[in-house]
């Protein structure tokens, strides 16, 4: 591959001047973050300039390259822009939430593939002062601000009960069926020396790389997440697979990066997870308050279940959240005045015991739970509540639009 040293050097060159980007964004008093579909996934103005700084860049300088980039400002969201032996993929902002609540450990990831196999990475992190850098064949690097340089290699500890190691949580958690990884911390946080979680994928494999961290794994992550970083670890002598030792982690939606001493035993302990709760059924509730909840909630700070207070009526949890809302219109808040629309999580084996009533086709099912129930109701919520609509509207603030 005698390009690859010009594809690295235009890789680090962007990377720093899209993290120069983000840090001028960073110096405004309030940074704008707004949701991706999920709420707790969040996109930026800062994602959006980076990404266009980058791959803009890229097109320019390689046109016949194709470009995956995560936020679709030059090209499609999550697709390639044309089938070809080298593909770009780029993360303008690996740590969205880290950038908008103010903690330094968010960063650029740029990647090269080459007929789908990452060889080109670079990480930067501009508040941190580093930037990560390596190619297939070259090693890795750790470059600081003051000039410094480091050459990455992975730790050589062979103990589990010594290993520090880092994971993640995928923004979507709540839903029936899904891994939340809180069993596997289970099964493995009381073998090894501790655990971290520090928000962004990328940099997590850097410091698997760098021997920071002995291992690190996470479920339900893009390749950008993770081919940059990828490459570093690889190069640093340690070893990436998806969670079967195999090589479906770039776009299988899991990884799992060590030292490579330490690997077997992490992909055998991530099968050996651990059950920490219930099983959850994820349920949407409009419940018609008074005046009194509707102080209780804001009290609360939307975070609590408030008590139901003598002479309120039952609360409806249903499937659907359209649905949820257009009952609390038409019907609810004309009788009570006020109500409001959340969802949570709930056991299933709770949920199970009520009876269910169809109105008007499944999609409008209705759990219907007595108002003497709702006590127990309220003790076997697992998950975060999370207010989606209040009622009526503009009577005070709204904890999510809609």
């Amino acid at each position: 591959m005698p390009e690859i040293g010009k594809f690295l050097g235009e890789a680090q060159r962007l990377a720093l001047v899209a993290g120069r980007e983000l840090m001028r964004h960073r110096q405004q008093a309030v940074v704008q973050a707004e949701s991706k579909g999920q709420r707790r996934e969040l996109v930026t103005a800062a994602d959006r300039a980076a990404e266009q700084i980058i791959v803009g860049g890229l097109l320019a300088a390689f046109p016949e390259h194709g470009v995956l980039a995560e936020e679709g400002v030059l090209t499609t969201q999550g697709v390639a822009s044309k089938d070809a032996e080298w593909l770009w993929i780029v993360d303008p902002l690996d740590g969205t939430t880290n950038f908008v609540h103010g903690l330094p450990h968010f960063a650029v990831a740029i990647a090269l593939a080459h007929r789908g196999v990452p060889v080109v990475g670079v990480v930067h992190a501009p508040a941190l002062g580093e930037t990560f850098v390596g190619a297939r064949g070259r090693g890795a690097r750790r470059l600081f601000a003051d000039g410094r340089e480091q050459v990455l290699k992975v730790s050589s500890t062979g103990a589990f009960a010594d290993a520090l190691l880092a994971t993640g949580f995928s923004y979507v958690r709540n839903e029936p069926g899904r891994d939340d990884n809180s069993g596997h911390v289970a099964a493995i946080l009381p073998h090894c020396r501790d655990l971290r979680r520090l928000g962004s994928a990328e940099l997590d494999l850097c410091y698997v790389a760098a021997g920071v961290f002995d291992g690190y794994w996470e479920l339900y992550l893009a390749p950008y997440d993770t081919a940059a970083g990828s490459v570093l670890v690889r190069e640093a002598g340690g070893l990436v697979s998806d969670w079967q030792g195999g090589e479906n982690w770039l776009f299988g939606q899991q990884v799992v990066a060590s030292n490579g001493l330490l690997h077997g035993e992490l992909l055998h302990k991530l099968a050996q997870r651990t059950s920490v709760a219930a099983p959850r059924s994820t349920v949407t509730l409009f419940r018609p308050v008074g005046p009194q909840e509707m102080a209780l909630i804001e009290q609360s700070g939307n975070r609590a279940f408030p008590p139901r207070l003598p002479g309120q009526p039952i609360f409806y949890p249903v499937t659907n959240e359209a649905y949820a809302v257009q009952i609390a219109r038409d019907w609810n808040v004309k009788e009570s005045g006020a109500g409001f629309v959340t969802r949570v999580a709930v056991d299933a084996a709770f949920v199970a015991r009520y009876q269910r009533h169809v109105v008007g086709g499944a999609e409008h099912e209705e759990l219907w739970v007595p108002a003497e129930d709702l006590p127990e109701f309220n003790r076997n919520i697992v998950g975060e509540i999370e207010v989606i609509r209040r009622f009526p509207e503009g009577a005070v603030p709204t904890a999510a639009g809609s």
